[in-house]
């Protein structure tokens, strides 16, 4: 039970000042913590997300890595609300309409699919192939047959799809990537997606995961990793708002 004291507000407990010493916080005036935990983070996040907006270049990606729950996604929706209509989101549990793999162009309109000619066909199928679905003989499958890791590809390629469309450059914004991918498949993924930026060096990728073998495979140009109580260290780098660490990797 907290007293006042003279001309001031009521004091902290015993038990908020030893947690306030183990977790390193600071205590306000008012005996209060004098930022909450949750708008730090989105603090932090932003000044994250401003650094990764600054440091990477076209046709270049940049990786957020570490484990469930140290603000990957957080950095990336700042980074959306900074871009604007310049990002393209591509979200673990992509929602997909309904009709084959082939008639899926997020551009398509039923005119255009009536006597558009087969360059915007060959464009989505382009894109097709660089999100790991190139099968032809799947071209034909009802996307409600798809496996969860066969639709969050789908939503990558319609993604890559929307961005070429615009006259501008944008960046890709991947959260939870390769999450329902095999090793295989995540690695053939991420040779695809450097290459569509090889392709397309207007464009930039970054991309969030829990696994260090995409961010090897990735070789991104920009690395932050994250983590609970300790940065994950990368190869290169300089921190980042006092937690995570954001470097240029080797080319």
């Amino acid at each position: 039970m907290s007293v006042r004291g003279a001309g001031r507000g009521p004091q902290p407990s015993d038990n908020l000042l030893r947690c306030a010493a183990w977790f390193g916080l600071t205590l306000a005036q008012d005996g209060r913590l004098a930022e909450a935990p949750v708008d730090a983070a989105r603090r932090v996040a932003g000044a994250q997300a401003q650094r990764i907006d600054r440091l990477l270049g076209p046709g270049r990606v940049a990786a957020v890595w570490g484990p469930s729950g140290c603000g990957k996604t957080t950095v990336l929706r700042r980074l959306r609300s900074r871009l604007g209509a310049r990002a393209v989101w591509v979200g673990p549990r992509p929602r997909v309409r309904r009709g084959a793999l082939c008639d899926l162009d997020p551009l398509a309109t039923d005119a255009a699919a009536a006597g558009g000619g087969e360059g915007p066909l060959r464009q989505w199928l382009g894109c097709l192939a660089r999100a790991g679905l190139a099968d032809a003989w799947a071209l034909d499958r009802p996307a409600a047959l798809l496996s969860d890791g066969q639709r969050w590809r789908l939503s990558l390629a319609q993604a890559m799809r929307r961005a070429q469309a615009q006259r501008r450059g944008c960046t890709l914004l991947i959260d939870e990537f390769g999450s329902s991918l095999d090793a295989d498949t995540l690695r053939a993924v991420c040779v695809a997606l450097r290459r569509w930026l090889t392709h397309h060096p207007t464009m930039r990728a970054v991309v969030a995961t829990v696994h260090p073998g995409a961010v090897a495979w990735l070789r991104p140009s920009l690395r932050l990793g994250l983590g609970h109580a300790h940065d994950r260290v990368c190869a290169t780098g300089a921190r980042v708002a006092g937690r995570g660490v954001a470097g240029r990797g080797k080319e």
